[in-house]
């Protein structure tokens, strides 16, 4: 029973933490917005051409990597998109906030943009602004980084998520091309609402089978659906808590349900990368 009580107390005391994160502070929406991972991982990619989007690791505004978009295709918008952010958590009317560095080589016409959408779930969207209210105006020095920020509020239908598009816009003059650098890419907002976040495997349920998903992809970059519950990488300690103040199980054989100890061994020790489940022998 003392076991058990602190179990409690330990889980509780995540709990707080993570309304203290998702209440109190910035929640990052991105991943990957630095391109630390050398790749495009969480980016989906609209170029116009060939080879036109790299990640490169010359000049990065900070960290080992940028991404370079050199548009070669007139007249054209080579893009890409942090898509569909927080869909189902976020609030019509929000205040969101976004940043990133870039620096540019354009050609005549050629000019770039950063765009915010309010999606709709199933497609279309609420709100589309382009941010700064018309092209980014860069340093006339195409080696050195502007920082741009921007706070906004979203659209009245934010069920689809929000996404952020950048380019490469290039003119309509033959051989002229545009070259632009995106580094330190962030949404973020200050709180997120998800119905039943922790019902995993979408059963009614918050149980041992939705704690099980967690548990296998503990310290891994994962979707909401696989544990990643703040949408914060990795899955860790803080989107546990959340999976256990919303714990609502329906009966289980026995084998199926942690034994208490074990929930409190992952309540106390989910920051010290747990990457495996306890069960019932």
């Amino acid at each position: 029973m003392l076991q058990l009580k602190w179990m409690l107390s330990a889980g509780l005391s995540l709990v707080i933490l993570v309304g203290l994160s998702l209440n109190g502070s910035a929640i990052e929406l991105t991943t990957n917005g630095g391109f630390e991972t050398g790749d495009f991982t969480g980016w989906s990619q609209f170029p116009t051409g060939v080879d036109q989007q790299t990640v490169t690791n010359v000049n990065p505004s900070s960290g080992t990597y940028a991404v370079e978009i050199f548009n070669d295709i007139q007249p054209s918008n080579s893009l890409m998109k942090q898509a569909n952010l927080a869909a189902g958590g976020l609030t019509p009317g929000q205040t969101v906030t976004i940043s990133f560095d870039a620096r540019g080589v354009f050609g005549i016409g050629g000019v770039a943009f950063a765009e915010l959408f309010s999606e709709l779930t199933g497609g279309g969207v609420s709100k589309a602004e382009i941010l700064s209210g018309g092209p980014l105006a860069m340093n006339i020095d195409s080696n050195v980084w502007t920082n741009f920020f921007f706070t906004t509020s979203l659209g009245t239908d934010v069920s689809g998520g929000v996404t952020l598009q950048l380019g490469a816009t290039n003119g309509a003059v033959v051989g002229e091309t545009t070259t632009v650098w995106y580094d330190n890419v962030s949404v973020s907002v200050d709180s997120l609402t998800f119905s039943e976040p922790a019902d995993l495997n979408m059963d009614g349920f918050v149980d041992g089978l939705d704690l099980g998903i967690l548990l296998g992809n503990f310290n891994s970059v994962a979707l909401p659906s696989g544990g990643e519950l703040n949408l914060t990488d990795p899955v860790d300690g803080l989107d546990l808590g959340i999976l256990l103040g919303a714990w609502a199980p329906v009966p289980l054989s026995v084998a199926s349900i942690p034994e208490p100890s074990s929930l409190l061994l992952i309540s106390l020790a989910g920051l010290a990368k747990i990457g495996r489940r306890r069960q019932r022998s």
